[in-house]
């Protein structure tokens, strides 16, 4: 029986489809039966990544890929219970099988990567190879695959808490000022040809630009440093000045995904600790911010009220929004600027939450969603406690 564990393990982890399924429930139920639970992969381990690294060092794609949903599940179903030395073990299997072209299902590898970066110490030597990894992956041009290197990407740099920020800016910005995509291959030296597509794919390609540029906002939520003051100071006041002016232009499902990478970015934000010293260091390159004749603010407290009334103009824009995710989402940046500068012995920052929040109120309520009324009265129970204090 020892024998056959692990290819009914390897089995169970076809990927599903219409001619698939059965079976696949049939090696599901098979596995429950002979191993069941978590503690039957714990303890089948050592003949399973036996298994899993002859799967992915095998020519067939599709083995390749069944091989990395399995090492998902195990990621998943152990998480931290996982030993170093086997999580090591199929990390350095999945970079290995990451080498290459791209094929059908190698996204698959990218995210059990993704999975078994939980619970990984972040100081282990591998962790850089990880990165550069995943980030190699991202770079792919195809639109389909990018999508899910990114999200995977975004995953590793928020789980390893690497400050990769400005790597992924420069490699995605762009892709948010896209208005169609020109090829499967998105070759930037071909000219476009949406003229001779038929309606039916000239809409698919939207939905797969719309969806890369949600993930691409994703990510650079995630990728946003919680340590890295040097990042912070050169990117912080751009970050929250495009994110407002590409609001209004984007798709409703870019703009939930943005308002949601700005709750991450004020979350993290380093400058809004009173205690915060400037770094000694300039502010991105003049090239990439928008032009603009207002001067760069210089000190924390000029720095703080130009990022919170960049960021309070987007929630303006989304409170107007009939969209309930896009409100929650607003709601939520509300929230965690409140958090975050509850206390603080400057109130001119929550003076203007206050009163963003007051002039937008109405039109929030015009929503009776619950998850919008919950977060107005967890609001206005900050705010009050707020003009009680003073």
């Amino acid at each position: 029986m020892e024998s056959m564990l692990p290819l009914i393990f390897f089995a169970m982890h076809e990927e599903a489809n219409e001619e698939t399924k059965a079976n696949v429930e049939l090696w599901k139920d098979l596995w429950n039966d002979v191993s069941p639970g978590d503690a039957g992969i714990r303890l089948n381990l050592n003949v399973i990544i036996p298994k899993l690294e002859t799967s992915l060092t095998d020519a067939s794609w599709s083995r390749k890929a069944q091989a990395a949903n399995a090492i998902q599940t195990i990621a998943t179903r152990l998480s931290s219970s996982l030993d170093e030395p086997d999580r090591v073990r199929l990390i350095k299997l999945l970079l290995c099988g990451l080498q290459g072209r791209t094929f059908e299902g190698k996204a698959r590898l990218l995210q059990a990567l993704a999975g078994l970066t939980k619970g990984l110490d972040r100081g282990h030597q591998i962790c850089p190879s990880i990165i550069d990894a995943a980030m190699r992956e991202a770079r792919k041009r195809e639109p389909i695959y990018r999508t899910l290197a990114l999200a995977s990407l975004g995953d590793i740099l928020d789980q390893l808490e690497a400050d990769r920020f400005e790597e992924v800016y420069n490699m995605s910005w762009n892709l948010l000022e896209k208005k169609e995509l020109r090829k499967e291959s998105d070759d930037e030296d071909e000219p476009s040809t949406s003229q001779e597509l038929s309606a039916d794919e000239r809409n698919k390609r939207a939905q797969t630009l719309n969806r890369l540029k949600e993930v691409v906002w994703e990510t650079l939520g995630k990728s946003w440093p919680r340590h890295s003051i040097e990042t912070q100071h050169r990117y912080q006041l751009f970050f929250a000045e495009n994110c407002t002016s590409i609001l209004a232009e984007s798709t409703r499902p870019v703009q939930v995904s943005l308002l949601a990478a700005l709750t991450k970015y004020i979350e993290r934000l380093h400058v809004f600790d009173e205690s915060a010293q400037l770094p000694d260091l300039p502010q991105i390159n003049q090239e990439k911010k928008i032009k603009t004749d207002a001067p760069t603010p210089q000190t924390r407290e000029a720095i703080v009220e130009k990022i919170c009334t960049d960021v309070l103009a987007a929630v303006a824009l989304a409170a107007g929004v009939p969209h309930t995710g896009l409100k929650k989402e607003a709601l939520n940046i509300v929230l965690m600027l409140i958090k975050r500068l509850s206390g603080a012995k400057d109130q001119q920052p929550l003076n203007l939450i206050k009163q963003n929040f007051e002039a937008n109120l109405e039109k929030f309520q015009r929503d009776s969603a619950p998850e919008i009324r919950c977060r107005i009265k967890d609001i206005e129970e900050k705010l009050s406690k707020f003009n009680s204090g003073n």
